[in-house]
């Protein structure tokens, strides 16, 4: 929105600004595809990943990384898969 009202503000005009069509467009792809927005889809929480072995100051950074990488590829976002990669120390 507020892109929006910085393009109609500049431009004297209420047409959609590009930018906002381009990332709505993007929005809705990811969400279609079912791609975790926030740490809230992952399939994991911080205590599935310190029960498999985790250190307590790693969780944070693994389940960014495991948002990040899901994110890019939503099939990623399965317990099964993102926990093997948790105990395999693969969000490093």
């Amino acid at each position: 929105k507020l892109k929006q009202a910085d393009y109609s503000a500049c431009r004297d005009d209420e047409g959609e600004a590009p930018c906002v069509a381009k990332w709505g467009g993007i929005y809705q792809k990811m969400s279609s595809e079912g791609a975790p927005l926030s740490l809230k889809q992952l399939a994991v929480d911080g205590n599935d990943l310190l029960a498999v072995g985790v250190p307590p100051a790693l969780v944070g950074k693994a389940l960014r990384r495991f948002l990040y990488d899901c994110a890019l590829n939503p099939k990623l976002n399965d317990k099964k898969i993102l926990l093997a990669r948790a105990e395999k120390g693969k969000f490093v």
